[in-house]
């Protein structure tokens, strides 16, 4: 019975939305909604019927939030080594942020261990997830 209302019901929608008179409306914010339902109708129906799927994107819009301010501020690091190792750093940050490291605790483990001095061949050793595994090893 729901599946028979939700087939009509979007069967019901696609019809309103391809009849609306849209040349009366065509400049206005009202006409224009169904004519942009009308060409993302197969998005549309796919969020509806899978509802994991999002209908918005701004989780993504938020994670790329970051960079695209820090190419306007690292315009003004000093020097373009200083724009690449700032970047560098943002993003070993913004990785152990996402990755739910505690990012406090890393940031001082990594100055610890850096200013011990640290061989190239272990710098891995403090990549957020490698470094994550050997502390809960730990």
């Amino acid at each position: 019975m729901i599946r028979l209302r939700d087939e009509q019901f979007s069967t019901t929608l696609r019809l309103g939305l391809q009849s609306t008179n849209r040349r009366s409306l065509a400049k206005t914010l009202l006409g224009k909604a169904p004519t942009y339902a009308d060409n993302h109708w197969d998005l549309l129906r796919a969020i509806e019927i899978d509802g994991a799927l999002e209908i918005d994107n701004g989780d993504v819009e938020r994670i790329l939030r970051g960079p695209a301010m820090g190419r306007g501020n690292l315009l003004f690091a000093g020097s373009d080594e200083d724009s690449e190792r700032t970047a560098i750093m943002l993003t070993v940050l913004k990785t152990t942020a996402r990755q739910g490291v505690d990012l406090r605790a890393y940031q001082h483990d990594i100055l610890v261990y850096i200013s011990g001095g640290i061989k190239l061949e272990r710098l891995d050793e403090l990549l957020p997830e490698n470094w994550a595994k050997s502390r809960s090893g730990a």
